[in-house]
C-alpha cells in the first residue's frame, strides 16, 4: 500500500508539472493541459495525505 501511494503521489506531481512545460513548448493544447493537470492534482490530493498518515503510524 505504501509503495502504491508513493507512486500515485509522484505520478500526480509529474502530471501537474510536465503538461505546463509541454504547453510552453507548443506540444500540447490548452484543454489537454487543463485536464491532465486536474487529474494530476486529484491523484496527489488523494495520495499525499494518506501517505503522511501511514508514515506517522510507522514511527
Amino acid at each position: 500500500m505504501l509503495i502504491a501511494l508513493k507512486i500515485l503521489a509522484r505520478l500526480g506531481l509529474v502530471l501537474t508539472i510536465i503538461p505546463s512545460i509541454l504547453f510552453l513548448l507548443g506540444h500540447m493544447g490548452l484543454e489537454e493541459v487543463k485536464s491532465t493537470m486536474l487529474t494530476g492534482t486529484l491523484f496527489w490530493l488523494v495520495a499525499a495525505p494518506r501517505l503522511q498518515i501511514l508514515k506517522q503510524y510507522e514511527q
